[in-house]
């Protein structure tokens, strides 16, 4: 009778999908997003184009929103010009400098012209830097003008519209909030004892709308939550792959299951 209960048990086990393991623990759990970024401008302008909404999927590098590019570009075109003007005065005084070299060798020209020709080559190498740094500057605030998605993600937030201006001055303002849609995080609370069990990294399994899928552990809190004195417990999370097109939320009821 023994034996035909065990083997009642393992038959079970594999009906249901998963292992029969009677030390094994599943612990209540909370989805939460793996990452959410509040993403803005670094610089201040008018918003002329928003291309997405809450809830909308995003692919990394796609443009989400805008500001009018036109003082962008005349800051562009204005530093390019003074670079391209600085770099000719460069190579000019390169030039000058080749041949007031060649007139000292041959005792032609004095010391003093000879040093004065190095002096006006390392201004003019200045000034060039100087108008370049000015251009590059201008073509990043150009770049950083638009909000480019840095992953696959889904929209949460959209603080901004078509008309309203950003204003940077102090800090960045958020427009729009994004979370990973490929990965979500269970979290959790355990014991001392429920801890000792895992380690970062490891893999363990994690349910997803009523299936146990592969998870591993994510973090593990040094400091424990002391909202209620009766009871130590420590936040740990369990990161999962999720499909984009799950459209997985936080706050959706998850479970860990510990290994023995």
């Amino acid at each position: 009778m023994r034996y035909r209960f065990i083997g009642q048990l393992i038959l079970l086990g594999i009906f249901i999908g998963v292992p029969v393991n009677a030390l094994a623990e599943d612990i209540n759990a909370v989805l939460d997003w793996s990452d959410k970024r509040k993403l803005g401008t670094t610089v201040s302008g008018k918003v002329t184009k928003l291309h997405v909404r809450p809830g909308m999927h995003v692919k990394a590098g796609e443009v989400m929103l805008e500001l009018d590019p036109r003082y962008f570009k005349v800051r562009q075109s204005l530093a390019k010009a003074r670079m391209d003007a600085a770099r000719l005065q460069m190579e000019e005084a390169q030039r000058e400098q080749e041949r007031a070299i060649e007139l000292f060798d041959r005792t032609v020209l004095s010391v003093f012209d000879r040093q004065k020709a190095d002096i006006d080559l390392a201004s003019a190498t200045a000034s060039y830097a100087e108008v370049k740094a000015e251009y590059e500057e201008a073509r990043l605030d150009m770049e950083y003008s638009k909000i480019v998605a840095p992953y696959d993600g889904i929209v949460l937030n959209v603080n901004s519209a078509a008309g309203e201006v950003v204003v940077n001055e102090n800090s960045s303002v958020t427009l729009i909030e994004l979370a990973r849609g490929d990965e979500m995080l269970a979290r959790t609370f355990l014991s001392s004892d429920q801890l000792s069990k895992i380690t970062l990294g490891q893999q363990v399994r994690a349910a997803f709308r009523g299936q146990w899928v592969d998870a591993e552990v994510h973090s593990m809190s040094l400091e424990a939550d002391t909202t209620d004195p009766q009871t130590i417990r420590y936040l740990v999370t369990a990161r999962l792959k999720v499909s984009p097109d799950d459209s997985a939320r936080a706050g959706e009821v998850s479970a860990i299951r510990l290994p023995d």
